[in-house]
C-alpha cells in the first residue's frame, strides 16, 4: 500500500468520504478550480496517483483506518 503524508490523508478525509471513485472525481474537479494553487495541485495529483494504484479493497481498508467512527452517545 502507498504511504500517505499527513496532508494527503487530510485530502482523503475531506474529499473522499470513503469512496475511491468519489475521491478521484472530487480531486480532479478541484484541480480545475485551483489552477493557480501549485502546492494544492501537486498534493492532489499525488493523492490521485497513489489512490489510482490501489485496488478498491485496499482503498476501503485504508479508509476504514483513516475515518474515525464516532459513538452516537458521545
Amino acid at each position: 500500500m502507498s504511504e500517505f503524508s499527513p496532508d494527503e490523508i487530510n485530502l482523503i478525509f475531506i474529499y473522499g468520504n470513503g469512496e475511491k471513485d468519489k475521491l478521484i472525481k472530487q480531486l480532479t474537479e478541484m484541480l480545475d478550480d485551483a489552477k493557480d494553487d501549485e502546492e494544492f495541485s501537486i498534493l492532489a495529483r499525488g493523492v490521485i496517483e497513489k489512490v489510482n494504484s490501489m485496488t478498491n479493497e485496499a482503498f476501503m481498508e485504508m479508509s476504514r483506518n483513516l475515518i474515525p467512527v464516532f459513538d452516537k452517545n458521545e
